[in-house]
């Protein structure tokens, strides 16, 4: 089982904050197409929080339904990611941070590349963690359910 560490965050303009339990070993590079779009970047890094542990504790994100399964959460006022979570309210466990909303980032430890196979061409990735791909991403969430509940 993994292990969880108390976090705090929020967005740039500090009108969202939160406190939460995050598994810094659990953070990945998510390359998929649809995080490509919300962060204007080649990927986001999400670190995974124990279930339940999110807690806003000044002001709250705005949710957008970014596909059929997932939604996110940003500021309001200055636009910045906070988390993301699945639209089914029972999968709270697969409720995560964007890394660099932490107030450590340094503290987070990527351990995975997802849907690696709808990476940028041009983007070039030099360490040696592992590559999933788009079809691999449903086992790797019911891996995740196993290693923090």
């Amino acid at each position: 089982m993994a292990e969880a560490t108390p976090v705090t965050g929020g967005c740039l303009s500090g009108a969202v904050r939160y406190e939460a339990e995050a598994y810094l070993d659990l953070a990945y590079y998510c390359h998929c197409k649809i995080c490509q779009k919300s962060s204007s970047q080649p990927f986001e890094i999400g670190v995974l929080t124990k279930s339940g542990s999110l807690r806003f504790t000044k002001g709250q994100p705005i949710y957008y339904a970014s596909s059929d399964w997932g939604q996110r959460g940003s500021c309001g006022a200055c636009g910045s990611g906070i988390d993301w979570r699945p639209r089914d309210p029972a999968e709270t466990f697969g409720i995560n941070v964007g890394v660099c909303s932490l107030d450590q980032p340094e503290a987070v430890k990527p351990y995975l590349h997802m849907f690696f196979d709808e990476k940028v061409p041009w983007f070039d990735v030099a360490d040696d963690l592992p590559r999933t791909t788009g079809a691999e991403a449903l086992g790797i969430y019911e891996s995740w359910k196993e290693q923090i509940e």
